[in-house]
């Protein structure tokens, strides 16, 4: 069992993180092999918080974007061809909007889970692959880089991070 030492605050009040941490250090030490296994296999970012608790934030809290990757190294060749045909680019957007409005459900407690950042993953992958189409290309000029801010505009525009923060607080 894993045992925190809390340091008393001056004045009788706990900051929210002196919770947080206590709530974080039990549920690792209500099941501490479990959270052991899924940091392992790197998979603690897939789990929702009603299968175990604090999943995201036990034994190395900053561990939670290295599930995040790691679920889209699986899936990066799958979905790098999925973009690129009609019906698989239409099934892409509905599993990224699907994960954005269940993102609360991943959030746990923090949001890991590959569907609710696909947006931006997304952008990467076609920023990539305009740029390696048209980079070589003697009539690219400054295209390149006007489709690279059209990106990020669309991204601003339709307010994803926004979109995102919305779906976490219900």
């Amino acid at each position: 069992m894993v045992r925190r030492a809390l340091v008393p605050v001056a004045g009788g009040e706990r900051p929210q993180s002196v919770d947080w941490v206590r709530q974080i250090a039990s549920s690792e030490s209500a099941a501490f092999g479990a959270h052991t296994f899924w940091h392992l296999t790197l998979l603690n970012g897939l789990l929702p918080k009603s299968f175990l608790p604090d999943a995201t934030g036990t034994l190395l809290t900053p561990a939670w974007s290295i599930t995040l990757e790691w679920q889209y190294y699986l899936i990066a060749p799958i979905l790098a061809r999925l973009v690129f045909s009609g019906s698989g680019l239409l099934l892409t957007i509905a599993v990224a909007v699907l994960g954005i409005h269940f993102a609360s459900v991943w959030q746990n407690p923090q949001l890991a889970f590959l569907p609710a950042y696909l947006p931006l993953f997304l952008i990467g992958i076609g920023s990539y692959h305009f740029h390696a189409r048209f980079s070589q290309s003697e009539t690219a000029g400054p295209a390149s880089g006007i489709v690279a801010a059209t990106l990020v505009s669309a991204a601003l525009i339709f307010n994803w991070r926004g979109d995102l923060e919305k779906a976490l607080r219900r």
